[in-house]
């Protein structure tokens, strides 16, 4: 379990301690993906509650994914009089505060900056909450540099998962102006300033680096379709980011979920690379 200020957590659940009740920060998903209780994010949690002596009150989703929400149910079994606070464009069905644009909220006595950050979730639905009195970013899935800079891309794919660029580019912006102490993303990583602004940064240069390689497609190759100007995108960010070329070539064949039908490449980087190919085409 990591602690700074009044954030806890453990994997990819985080809860801000308040006054009087506690906030978590997504739910996780590993004990509702059948992952053992015993030292899961869930235990963590119902141990710092047990511990503190504050139950949950307030559930904040930065965005729908499942892997988000997964462990939602298992919460509000703990917590029935718990709200869930997302997005308004959220297709969660148990959120029962739906946020609109951007509103500071004062939940047991903790001031909580919700920011509208769209670009990554397909409804938009992204949201990042940022603590003042720490200075502390929980930027949800905004920031993916897939590697520690441009040059070299160390992560599973060489572009992020994103489905609409020029929003993302410009959720990453407003990130990118707070005076960052930590950062903690939506898959457990936690950040210094200095990491946390090289995520973003990275993430930033790959995104608008993939417009900038599409309208060059489209140029070049007008009569291609938008599945072959695609991969030249994803061919080119991977040659440019030293992403190695069997890995680039095996991620457009693997199926980690087979029952979409999809390989990896489709599932989660032709998303961002269509949208700019498709920019491009209009």
């Amino acid at each position: 379990m990591e602690k700074i200020g009044l954030v806890q957590s453990h994997g990819s659940l985080a809860w801000i301690e308040g006054n009087e009740h506690l906030i978590t920060v997504d739910t996780g998903s590993d004990v509702a993906a059948g992952e053992p209780y015993k030292g899961s994010t869930l235990q963590a949690l119902d141990q710092s509650v047990a511990g503190i002596g504050k139950p949950v009150a307030s559930i904040f989703l930065t965005h729908h994914h499942w892997d988000h929400t997964a462990n939602l149910p298992l919460l509000l079994e703990r917590w029935p009089q718990a709200e869930v606070i997302a997005h308004e464009a959220s297709p969660v069905a148990e959120v029962t505060r739906r946020i609109a644009a951007d509103e500071t909220l004062d939940l047991s006595g903790v001031m909580i900056e919700v920011l509208t950050t769209p670009g990554h979730s397909e409804p938009g639905d992204d949201l990042s909450f940022w603590l003042p009195s720490e200075r502390f970013l929980f930027c949800g899935d905004l920031a993916q540099p897939q590697g520690p800079s441009y040059a070299l891309s160390t992560g599973p794919s060489p572009v992020p998962f994103f489905h609409h660029g020029t929003a993302y580019l410009q959720s990453l912006e407003r990130l990118m102006a707070f005076n960052i102490n930590a950062m903690r993303t939506g898959h457990g990583d936690l950040l210094g300033p200095e990491q946390a602004r090289q995520w973003l940064r990275v993430t930033y240069t790959t995104v608008n680096r993939m417009g900038g390689l599409a309208i060059e497609a489209v140029e070049k190759y007008p009569d291609k379709s938008a599945d072959w100007l695609c991969e030249w995108v994803y061919d080119r960010i991977a040659d440019e980011r030293h992403f190695k070329f069997r890995a680039a070539e095996a991620r457009k064949k693997a199926m980690t979920y087979p029952e979409s039908g999809l390989s990896d490449y489709e599932l989660f980087d032709k998303p961002g690379l269509l949208y700019w190919v498709e920019q491009a085409m209009s």
